[in-house]
């Protein structure tokens, strides 16, 4: 069986999902998040934000197959447009491929979206996974398929 993969992530290849867990995603230049480890100053920007949890989106390259920059800049603006249309604190992020194979990928670190909302969000914009942490600050892969 697929034993330590995250829900959903028997459908997804494998590679992919040791990319996503292997990405860097750095945070409006200041900080960088890793898959499953703690963040102090994760913890830190969801108490100045008034938060306890925190979703990492992208609306860019769905379904991991890359599109022009057009399309990602157009998704990149709608879903920064729904993210003020909620009223959620947020700021830029990054998505960086440490083996430099897969190209940098824009996105918003939202202040205050739990769980359920982060899925439909992500889905909304034709995730395979957002990446999401509570209260722990501990920032953990959601398969969304």
């Amino acid at each position: 069986m697929n034993a330590g993969l995250p829900t959903g992530a028997r459908a997804l290849d494998r590679t992919i999902i040791d990319a996503y867990r292997l990405a860097r995603y750095r945070v409006d230049g200041k900080f960088d998040l890793t898959i499953d480890q703690p963040n102090a100053a994760l913890g830190a920007w969801h108490l100045a934000n008034g938060r306890s949890c925190s979703a990492l989106i992208t609306g860019c390259n769905p379904g991991s197959r890359v599109c022009s920059d057009a399309h990602n800049r157009a998704a990149t603006t709608r879903l920064e447009t729904i993210i003020r249309a909620e009223g959620l604190p947020f700021c830029t992020t990054l998505a960086l491929d440490p083996s430099a194979e897969w190209p940098p990928e824009s996105g918003f670190l939202i202040a205050g979206l739990d769980q359920t909302a982060a899925e439909a969000l992500g889905r909304q914009f034709g995730q395979n996974a957002v990446v999401w942490s509570g209260g722990d600050a501990v920032p953990r892969l959601l398969v969304l398929i």
